[in-house]
């Protein structure tokens, strides 16, 4: 873990300008079956997952996440925990994005790297994103 090791790569990427964000594996973190764990328990969960981030000198708020779309109290887990911006709404059912958010990337450029000229892009019609870069 970043703030065991003392690593500063999380904190670096903030200093950059690039918002931080909680990727949570729920089986991960959870255990086994934690779609039928309480929307409290998730929280509590995700809660801790952000303190070992600042735990790992990021400063600022943690407002950004993914994971967890199997969970039907995800965004009142999200809410209790203080996350609000969720980045990967899949269907439960066919672990698919919606065709109208494929494709769609909160993603900017840092004070460094101003431009990118070839972003992940799609069609309406594709499956999943396919990226030009090399």
């Amino acid at each position: 873990m970043a703030a065991d090791l003392g690593s500063r790569g999380l904190s670096d990427l903030e200093a950059r300008g690039h918002e931080i964000g909680l990727h949570f594996h729920e089986d991960a973190h959870l255990g086994p079956d934690p779609e039928r764990l309480p929307p409290d328990v998730w929280c509590r969960t995700m809660a801790e997952e952000i303190e070992l981030i600042h735990r790992a000198d990021v400063g600022g708020s943690i407002r950004y996440w993914s994971g967890g779309n199997l969970y039907p109290g995800v965004l009142q887990a999200a809410a209790c925990a203080g996350v609000g911006v969720y980045s990967d709404w899949k269907d439960p059912h066919s672990q698919s994005p919606h065709e109208l958010v494929v494709g769609v990337n909160p993603w900017r450029p840092g004070p460094i790297l101003r431009t990118c000229p070839a972003l992940p892009s799609t069609t309406r019609t594709a499956r999943s994103s396919t990226s030009q870069m090399g």
